[in-house]
């Protein structure tokens, strides 16, 4: 059971991942065909050797100096990506809440445009004290406040004040609830939790190199991002489940019929078998909900 809202954020974060997957293919494929020119002509400028590229006036270094400026650039990328995944993370939680507004018996108001995650989640009712452990919890803590840092700090401060108080473990101002995870608890943490997948052979979103007690955060590492995406998924995921089983199964139902019909058209199908098909088609595609013969044949006898 899942929401056609998370399978989108989903694609979102695989294309973030293969648009990366790309650039890092490009950079590295640009180094190895220009390592012989480079080393032979250190001091020429890129708009002498590569003339024939048009852009080459807009980056005008020579050609020695061109692995640093792609180190930084990839840098660059790194944060862009890591802050826009944040982003699309709030995106998902909007909607998300705009369909259990639409769908459900909850009374809820019109979706937040500040502290999207904070309201959301007490606006639908999800306790991060008991309905989603403390790791996972803790964790979007951190990249919630790295996040605010690369958008707010010099790249040179951003381990000052909550960020570095939530990496040594500090909570001098109590900005941190009580059960908040360290750094080097978030990193024994998630080495236990991605043991006991690997133990069971089980697949799963972990965590497997992120160093969340590392002070130098001025930078990612490719192999960080990656386990920002999947804890993205691993959350998401986790949130998606918990607002569904908030939501009572005729809303659920009913919003598959409205669906139905926009895909199917309202004339209703021959047969009870053709329905049953059609209408796990949109299931499939919709909440993937679990749904009894029973109640697929209540539906079709009501005209459906």
């Amino acid at each position: 059971m899942r929401t056609k809202q998370l399978c989108d954020f989903e694609t979102k974060v695989s294309e973030i991942n293969n648009h990366l997957s790309h650039t890092v293919f490009v950079f590295k494929q640009f180094a190895i065909d220009n390592d012989k020119v480079t080393a032979e002509l250190p001091e020429e400028f890129t708009t002498k050797v590569y003339a024939k590229n048009e852009f080459a006036k807009q980056f005008n270094v020579k050609l020695k100096d061109i692995a640093e400026q792609a180190d930084k650039s990839f840098d660059y990328i790194l944060d862009t990506l890591f802050v826009f995944t944040n982003t699309q993370f709030e995106v998902y939680l909007k909607e998300v809440y705009l369909f259990a507004k639409n769908n459900s018996q909850l009374n809820l108001a019109e979706p937040p445009e500040t502290k999207v995650y904070e309201t959301i989640i007490e606006r639908i009712g999800i306790d991060l004290e008991t309905d989603i452990d403390n790791l996972r919890v803790s964790t979007y803590d951190y990249f919630r406040f790295r996040r605010n840092a690369i958008m707010h700090r010099d790249k040179s401060k951003r381990v000052q004040g909550a960020l570095e108080d939530l990496i040594k473990g500090r909570n001098p101002d109590k900005i941190f609830k009580a059960k908040q995870l360290n750094g080097t608890e978030l990193n024994q943490n998630w080495k236990r939790y991605t043991r006991a997948l690997d133990d069971k052979s089980a697949k799963g979103y972990t965590i497997r190199t992120f160093d969340f007690a590392n002070r130098d955060i001025s930078k990612f590492t490719l192999t960080e991002l990656f386990d920002v995406f999947n804890f993205f998924r691993l959350y998401a995921s986790t949130i998606d489940k918990i607002i569904l089983q908030k939501i009572e199964k005729k809303y659920l139902l009913e919003h598959l019929i409205k669906q139905h019909k926009i895909n199917y058209g309202t004339e209703k199908d021959d047969n009870l078998k053709k329905f049953s098909i059609r209408f796990q088609r949109t299931n499939k595609l919709e909440l993937n909900l679990e749904i009894t013969s029973e109640e697929i044949e209540k539906i079709y006898d009501n005209g459906i």
